[in-house]
């Protein structure tokens, strides 16, 4: 009997010695978050309410790169041509600087602070203190 009991004991340590752990994903970053998908604008300064020209805007972020096209429904002065420029976070990656060169030598600079940034909300507040908030 004591035998038995003893078979027993082992073979249930054993038996739950054996059990695998599930892998660990690795946790994102916010470029993995910035960089997953295009954003597109769903509300700007707490209205959902935007001009048509503004709701198919795509937005795309690559490594160093973003990518700003305006679609189908340009607002007055968009180019229907996508314009492309650099980004890089900075301030402990709680801000992001974009840069975009336009014609005769000029550029777009912005600067944005991050409000929230995961895999499905990008929510920020530009230099001109206009809140934004992005979806995929």
């Amino acid at each position: 009997m004591k035998r038995f009991l003893l078979i027993a004991v082992v073979g249930l340590v054993g038996l739950t010695a054996c059990k695998k752990d599930k892998p660990v994903e690795p946790q994102k970053t916010r470029k993995d978050y910035l960089t997953q998908a295009p954003w597109k604008t769903k509300e700007k300064n707490g209205s959902s309410n935007l001009d048509p020209c503004e709701l198919d805007n795509i937005y795309t972020f690559t490594d160093t790169s973003i990518t700003f096209n305006f679609g189908s429904n340009l607002c007055q002065g968009e180019s229907p041509v996508p314009l492309i420029g650099t980004w890089n976070f900075y301030d402990n990656e709680t801000k992001i600087a974009i840069d975009i060169p336009l014609q005769l030598g000029q550029s777009y600079k912005d600067s944005v602070s991050i409000i929230q940034l995961d895999d499905n909300i990008f929510e920020f507040v530009d230099k001109d203190g206009d809140r934004f908030v992005m979806q995929h």
